[in-house]
């Protein structure tokens, strides 16, 4: 055999495996699960909103920015944020509010869609969009006590990291019935879960718990909630071309949840500490 015919077998046999290393390569791993993929857009910002991607880079987040797969979002202190997945989910933020991006999956079908978030501390509403539509049990939304189980509809919750809270804010249909959200959390080992199923009435959740029989929320805590994710009216817009990004704007404790609600009631007792109270 030649020098010129053992040349060309030898590349022969390694063209297979150069074909398959560059489709590997253009493929990758899924677009919608890659850790910079685009996940949705900052419709409406006020005050300081920043994200931080996986590798700590810090970026300030105006209205139209895009915010990408495991983004680390932040609220100060004036802070609010709107934001728009791609299946048109929206997802609001209050102010000194915190929560990761943790994953997302939406491709042509939504059916095999999928949303986790963490909401790590903070006031927060959403109202669910096509993956939710096509397959309900493929969005949660998990605080540092307890699990939102969306099952399509809009809700608020609140969480300080020792109470969480979440109130079904409108019911919707679906297929001839009314969907709804759930309260989970763990206790000795346990799922436990709370089903809401009317518009007003929340569960609350503390650690080592199971979550609350559902009860109704009081006006006066609902429209506290309420104006807590309603853009501010205050001059708080940043102006274009600012790019402070001062950690004072984050300063201040996490919202606390400062009322104690008895399970299958709506009693509540007021806490020592003078911040403002969860629900």
């Amino acid at each position: 055999m030649t020098k010129f015919m053992r040349r060309h077998k030898t590349l022969l046999i390694m063209l297979p495996v150069i074909f398959a290393f560059a489709v590997s390569m253009c493929i990758g791993e899924s677009p919608a699960r890659a850790d910079t993929a685009e996940v949705g857009t900052a419709d409406e910002t006020h005050g300081v909103v920043k994200a931080k991607d996986p590798k700590g880079k810090e970026r300030r987040i105006g209205d139209g920015d895009i915010l990408r797969l495991k983004d680390e979002i932040r609220t100060g202190a004036k802070g609010f944020l709107k934001m728009t997945f791609k299946d048109d989910t929206s997802f609001i933020m209050g102010a000194r509010t915190r929560i990761v991006l943790d994953d997302y999956v939406y491709q042509e079908d939504p059916i095999d869609g999928k949303i986790s978030i963490l909401a790590n501390q903070g006031v927060f509403r959403f109202k669910t969009g096509k993956i939710v539509e096509k397959n309900p049990e493929n969005m949660q939304i998990q605080m540092p006590v307890g699990i939102i189980g969306v099952r399509g509809t809009q809700a608020a919750g609140e969480t300080d990291g020792e109470k969480s809270m979440v109130v079904l804010e409108k019911i919707t249909e679906r297929n001839g019935r009314k969907v709804h959200v759930v309260l989970q959390n763990k206790t000795g080992g346990t799922l436990k879960e709370t089903p809401l199923s009317k518009e007003g009435f929340g569960s609350s959740v503390q650690k080592g718990q199971p979550p609350s029989d559902p009860f109704k929320v009081p006006e006066a805590d609902r429209q506290r909630l309420d104006d807590k994710l309603t853009p501010p009216d205050d001059g708080s817009k940043l102006p274009t071309g600012f790019d402070s990004l001062k950690e004072e704007e984050f300063s201040g404790r996490p919202t606390p949840t400062g009322r104690d609600v008895e399970i299958g009631t709506t009693d509540v007792q007021s806490s020592s500490d003078d911040s403002e109270p969860i629900i």
